[in-house]
């Protein structure tokens, strides 16, 4: 019981230069130290995490030249398609308008084996294509377009060799391996951002909670992609009859800060929808992939806040202080008859 008394941080002076123990004194202070412990180690937690403040903006408010152009990653694969007669182009209300674009475009030549074929031909090598169509071959294509932020579209077509469609159409109209030429297609991938800014925001707002920012995340991190597969099964190609396939993705903008560095990092999250138009026998119109996107009006800002510390040392002061001048006025009520 001694040993309990001598730790009393609230003893009474009896007369000058002399303190009374109590019993009630010492609890009291071992249970304030345990809870300064508890609140100061919170305290000290809470400053080193960092702190991520989610915000709904207008998007014309943050209309800088980081964000007048966006990147955009396309992996597709054309079951019917050879790639030398693949157009891939762009089109936005700016009045651009460019056609069979192959710079940071790649496309691959596949067997029907799934072998990589190196050699390429021209699309107006006929009997060449026309093999290609006979050996059902099919084409990759790995896109990284760098887009104005203006609505528009990406589409693949035969627009660019329209004459050639028309000679193969011409030649082969009762034989068959006209009708293997269409847009059948896979999309695997359609991303907005590059590997390492990714990385970047992950590393930087990976341990928020919030919903927005995790399915931003998830979006990313997801290799599985539920896009549709359009290819035409039918064992008897002679059957297959030609569509045009569009999406429509609505962008929306979303902005990462980091007041430590004062860094911003410009990029979107997209929703999307689709539909497929079967052409008819005798329709002049040639099949079509179509891409479009919009944006949306709102823009979401994800914010790293940075700390202070002497706020955060101000704090501590204020849990020591608050602390002890609380518990040392209750310690003096239940003592006062002692």
């Amino acid at each position: 019981m001694r040993a309990i008394k001598s730790f009393d941080l609230f003893q009474k002076i009896i007369v000058e230069s002399e303190y009374k123990s109590s019993f009630i004194g010492s609890i009291f202070s071992i249970f304030v130290i345990l809870l300064l412990i508890f609140l100061i180690t919170k305290e000290t937690i809470l400053y080193y995490t960092p702190l991520i403040v989610k915000d709904s903006i207008v998007q014309n408010k943050y209309n800088t030249n980081q964000a007048s152009h966006f990147k955009f990653h396309l992996k597709v694969k054309f079951y019917d398609a050879p790639c030398t007669i693949i157009s891939l182009d762009l089109e936005n209300l700016l009045g651009t308008h460019k056609m069979n674009l192959r710079e940071n475009v790649k496309f691959f030549r596949y067997s029907n084996k799934n072998e990589l074929i190196k050699d390429d031909f021209s699309p107006y090598q006929l009997n060449l294509l026309e093999e290609s169509l006979r050996n059902q071959e099919y084409c990759f294509v790995d896109a990284h377009l760098d887009l104005h932020r203006s609505i528009g579209d990406v589409h693949f077509s035969f627009h660019k060799f329209r004459e050639v469609y028309e000679e193969i159409k011409t030649r082969n109209d009762n034989k068959g391996i006209f009708r293997r030429l269409n847009m059948s297609h896979k999309i695997s991938i359609i991303s907005l951002l590059d590997d390492q800014l990714i990385k970047k925001i992950k590393d930087n707002f990976g341990s928020s909670n919030s919903p927005d920012l995790i399915e931003f995340l998830n979006k990313y991190d997801n290799k599985e992609y539920n896009f549709p597969n359009f290819y035409k099964e039918q064992q008897d190609k002679n059957n297959i009859v030609n569509s045009n396939y569009e999406y429509f993705m609505i962008l929306v903008p979303h902005i990462f800060y980091n007041e430590y560095t004062k860094e911003t990092i410009f990029t979107y999250l997209y929703s999307m929808t689709y539909k497929e138009k079967e052409l008819k026998q005798d329709d002049e119109e040639m099949p079509l992939l179509l891409i479009n996107y919009d944006f949306s009006p709102i823009t979401m800002k994800f914010t790293l806040v940075k700390k202070s510390f002497l706020h955060f040392l101000t704090n501590i002061c204020a849990i020591i202080g608050g602390i002890y001048v609380f518990f040392k006025l209750m310690h003096n009520i239940l003592t006062y008859f002692d």
